[in-house]
């Protein structure tokens, strides 16, 4: 197709809104990392946002929280106790082929419309938007007599 011929190129009219997950999983900052851990891994998320009191205060990764775990206090740590900086933020209208810099730099970059957070998007949202591959996953088969 036309982008994987232009792959490396440019990213001609994608943005931001057109690549972001819109599934948006945040881990409160007065949660327990059990409780966040678990939350990722119902969603098979490597890092999330952290919120308290509707806003992002910063990010925690699988990273994050085996450090934490493994010191002694760990298991009774807050995820605000271990939290890491922000992802940054951009608009949706933010231009694709500038979002490999910022993804280079970060895990994940924030997407937002007149400031109210909309999606997340990661490498790999990056890397299958440039090459036109679809985002949404495909459905699970259903099984032999269900409708």
């Amino acid at each position: 197709n036309y982008l994987e011929a232009r792959e490396g190129v440019e990213a001609p009219g994608l943005r931001a809104g057109d690549l972001m997950n819109r599934n948006l999983v945040f881990a409160e900052g007065t949660s327990t990392l059990a409780a966040a851990a678990q939350a990722m891994e119902r969603g098979a998320y490597s890092q999330v946002p952290v919120v308290e009191g509707g806003k992002v205060t910063g990010s925690i990764s699988e990273t994050t929280i085996l450090r934490a775990l493994a010191r002694p206090e760990g298991r009774r740590a807050k995820v605000r106790d271990v939290q890491e900086d922000s992802y940054p933020q951009v608009d949706e209208a933010f231009p694709a082929d500038l979002l490999a810099g910022l993804l280079t730099r970060y895990p994940a970059v924030l997407v937002a419309h007149r400031g109210e957070l909309k999606g997340i998007l990661t490498k790999t949202d990056l890397i299958r938007g440039l090459r036109g591959h679809s985002l949404r996953k495909p459905a699970a088969p259903r099984p032999p007599g269900e409708t």
